[in-house]
């Protein structure tokens, strides 16, 4: 058994001239609890400080940033590069984990109920979500689908563009691209960010 305890992360996002200063991820040493604040380039080319580990206990908490807390991480990150001190905080977010008690993945099969639940999954479900799917969709096959059903259709490997999606964003009033045929609105704040047009609004004045 578990429950749901909402954990917000804050991040803070630096120009893209500030790519220069960093080509590899610093992060301190795990505790049991998490795995720390990381300052880390992205595929975009800004440096990234965060996330936090803020434990929610009202669920209806809105997933924002405060400035304190940016404050905080801001001072760490110059505190671990201090040329970061000249550079300009262009975005900042927050997202809110949905963390257990515990520190595995929840993943369990209900085949009476013809029921997987799938949950607490965090920080490293990015990296485990292929062995995850299938693992959950073994599961499936063996205990929830039926038996007797028509063979699941082919599905078409999909390459893509990432020039071609940049542009389609920027064109697009809707802030959605085209993969596979299908429309998708581009929820991300780092992508949001580093395919927008190049901004040149600084938020450090805040911090």
């Amino acid at each position: 058994d578990f429950e749901i305890r909402p954990r917000r992360g804050q991040y803070a996002v630096y120009a893209r001239p500030a790519k220069k200063l960093l080509t590899r991820p610093i992060a301190p040493v795990p505790t049991q609890y998490t795995k720390g604040v990381l300052l880390f380039p992205n595929v975009h080319g800004n440096i990234v400080i965060g996330p936090t580990a803020e434990d929610i206990q009202d669920r209806g908490t809105p997933a924002r940033t405060d400035e304190a807390t940016l404050a905080r991480l801001v001072g760490i990150a110059e505190q671990w590069v201090p040329a970061l001190k000249h550079e300009r905080v262009v975005r900042t977010y927050a997202g809110v984990r949905t963390a257990t008690q515990h520190r595995d993945y929840q993943v369990e099969c209900r085949p009476q109920s013809r029921w997987i639940t799938v949950a607490g999954i965090r920080s490293t479900g990015l990296t485990a979500s292929r062995g995850i799917a299938s693992y959950v969709a073994s599961m499936a096959e063996e205990h929830v689908l039926p038996r007797h059903r028509s063979p699941a259709p082919s599905h078409r490997s999909v390459r893509l563009d990432e020039a071609s999606l940049q542009r389609e964003y920027r064109e697009s009033e809707d802030k959605c691209v085209t993969v596979g045929g299908l429309r998708f609105f581009v929820t991300h704040p780092q992508t949001q960010l580093g395919w927008s047009a190049t901004s040149s609004t600084s938020i450090r004045s805040k911090l």
